[in-house]
């Protein structure tokens, strides 16, 4: 705004000479607070484009979590449906389905999931296992173990007070008092 002042005084003193110095003043008066005027409107009417944006903004992200809670239900929906577990072997893929699982065994970070076919480490945790699998067909029968309820083949005494379960693979696995208890509800004993 200065710099158009400024010409404009230069220009003016040109056309009309130093003797229309006081009319000069006055048109730069006017000038000037035409130039603030314009430079106030201009200012106004960029702000209100800014601000039409950032609320188009703010309902396209609106729009946007609907979407977001979707795909959190639908998440939820996949961690019922495990199915099967992909395990890396060296450079092989072995994938067990689910009901192939004897039981899982907490190893650390790592997983091992004892199959009918075979033994396998992922690096995965139980309780991960525990929130993908049905709640009806796998119990958390100790803090280390998962076991697939299907293939139980006993539960015996085991000392005093400790219960131990033989399993279809031949394994035996110690229950915890909790875990025993969690067993009997998921049973219906």
């Amino acid at each position: 705004m200065a710099i158009w002042s400024g010409l404009s005084v230069a220009v003016l003193y040109l056309i009309m000479g130093s003797e229309q110095m006081p009319e000069i003043i006055n048109v730069l008066f006017t000038k000037m607070i035409i130039g603030s005027l314009l430079y106030a409107g201009i200012v106004q009417f960029f702000n209100a484009l800014l601000d039409s944006s950032k609320t188009t903004e703010t309902i396209d992200e609106e729009a946007d979590e609907p979407e977001i809670n979707d795909k959190a239900e639908t998440e939820a929906d996949e961690l019922e449906k495990l199915e099967r577990v992909v395990v890396k072997s060296g450079q092989k893929l072995n994938v067990i389905t689910v009901p192939e699982i004897v039981y899982f065994q907490a190893e650390g970070d790592y997983v091992r999931i004892v199959a009918d076919t075979g033994k396998f480490l992922k690096e995965d945790t139980i309780k991960y296992f525990q929130a993908r699998l049905p709640e009806n067909q796998f119990v958390r029968v100790h803090r280390s173990y998962l076991v697939n309820i299907s293939k139980i083949l006993r539960v015996e005494l085991y000392e005093k007070q400790n219960q131990q379960l033989t399993l279809s693979n031949g394994d035996k696995l110690k229950i915890s008092a909790s875990g025993y208890k969690r067993l009997r509800e998921v049973l219906g004993l």
